[in-house]
């Protein structure tokens, strides 16, 4: 590492003495068990019709708006959720509530079919649709289907009865042996009085046993000498910067945001970097994100969201109420969004998701011309549905020179 990225981290160092405690960040609460999913049978897509035909065959009444919108509940819903279970893109009960996994479910239709990802489900995705349904158009996904586990009846073992005489013999005629013959007293006829007895022989004595020889004592083992250790090397300014992000709490880094803008990107420049050098997103964008999402602090997502990532962290899940940007109007949806460990986490989990195949065109774009401008506004429209997203990041990256 050069002498100027030494010098840029022990300026971080210094920076963050006054905000950082020697305790670590406390532990979160383990990630809560995720229901099973519920799968629904499918039947297999119609031949093909006539396009005046197939919307009164496989389709289902839409709302009065024309559109399906947040917040919209009610069995018209429940029937566009069972559609989106059979072509794969949603596992689980109907609820009858247009948000959350049904607005995702909506989304990934309309990118596999080439139609704007919006995550409302207008007439242009209806009529997607019902062309897939009648077999104008083919599945992208398998559909969820359960197989029933077919059970064997127990089969009762057969008794079988037990033969009173197996061997077919009587008896009660058959002739019984002979009386036994007497034992003989003396069968060999030898007079035991007369017989001249052998004298008695003495008793062998053992062999005297030579004593054991004694063991030679042994020498005694001399301990041998312990290594002197090995002196630990002391980190890096850049390892002691990352060890400073993953010990930051929420607060600090709020603190930062309203006191020290330039401490607020300092902090977060190490991983950043890192991001751009393992995932290719540029640590000027990543920078600039975290400022917008949080406010700059102020509305970080429990768990060290920064980001506004939804879905699933490895910390687990979190619910809360967001704004999203629909046909032109602000909606206010209730979502679950990722929670981490700490904010390094965060940042290197945030890289990972423009590799989900969203982001292709703004990764490989990059990867030619590495420009954060163009970055920012190749993902507007795709990581948020603010119009305006990319212009807003510019600015920062301008304003606080992070480019």
């Amino acid at each position: 590492m050069s002498s100027a990225a030494n010098t840029t981290y022990q300026g971080i160092l210094q920076r963050l003495q006054a905000f950082i405690s020697p305790t670590s960040a406390p532990a979160m609460p383990a990630p809560a068990t995720a229901a099973p999913a519920v799968q629904f049978p499918v039947a297999a897509p119609a031949p093909m019709m006539a396009a005046d035909s197939f919307v009164r065959t496989y389709g289902f009444p839409m709302p009065a708006t024309g559109s399906f919108l947040p917040g919209h509940f009610g069995p018209q819903v429940g029937a566009l959720q069972t559609h989106l279970a059979s072509l794969g893109y949603l596992a689980g009960t109907p609820d009858q509530h247009y948000a959350n996994g049904t607005i995702e479910a909506v989304k990934y239709f309309q990118f596999d079919y080439g139609l704007p990802v919006t995550g409302v489900f207008d007439m242009a995705s209806f009529q997607m649709m019902m062309a897939v349904f009648a077999g104008q158009l083919p599945w992208k996904r398998a559909p969820f289907v359960t197989q029933p586990v077919q059970q064997q009846p127990m089969q009762q073992p057969v008794q079988q009865p037990i033969q009173q005489n197996p061997l077919g013999i009587d008896w009660v005629s058959v002739p019984q042996p002979a009386q036994t013959q007497p034992v003989a007293q003396n069968p060999l006829g030898i007079d035991w009085v007369t017989t001249p007895q052998p004298a008695p022989q003495p008793a062998p004595q053992p062999a005297p046993v030579a004593p054991p020889a004694q063991p030679a004592p042994k020498p005694e083992a001399k301990p041998e000498p312990k290594p002197e250790p090995k002196p630990q090397p002391k980190p890096s300014a850049y390892e002691t910067a990352i060890e400073a992000l993953k010990k930051l709490s929420p607060a600090q880094l709020t603190q930062l945001g309203a006191t020290d803008k330039k401490g607020f990107f300092d902090i977060l420049r190490p991983a950043a970097e890192e991001s751009e050098r393992q995932h290719g997103v540029p640590a000027a964008v990543t920078m600039a994100q975290a400022a917008l999402e949080t406010g700059w602090g102020k509305s970080i997502i429990p768990g060290f969201n920064i980001f506004g990532i939804k879905g699933k962290g490895p910390a687990g899940t979190v619910s809360k109420q967001t704004w999203e940007h629909y046909s032109g109007k602000d909606v206010t949806i209730t979502a679950n969004f990722a929670k981490y460990h700490n904010f390094y986490e965060a940042v290197s989990e945030h890289g990972k998701r423009f590799h989900n195949g969203y982001y292709d065109k703004a990764i490989n774009a990059y990867k030619q011309n590495p420009d954060p401008f163009q970055f920012a506004r190749n993902i507007t429209g795709i990581y948020a549905t603010d119009p305006r997203y990319g212009d807003k990041l510019i600015s920062i990256m301008k304003d606080y020179n992070l480019v």
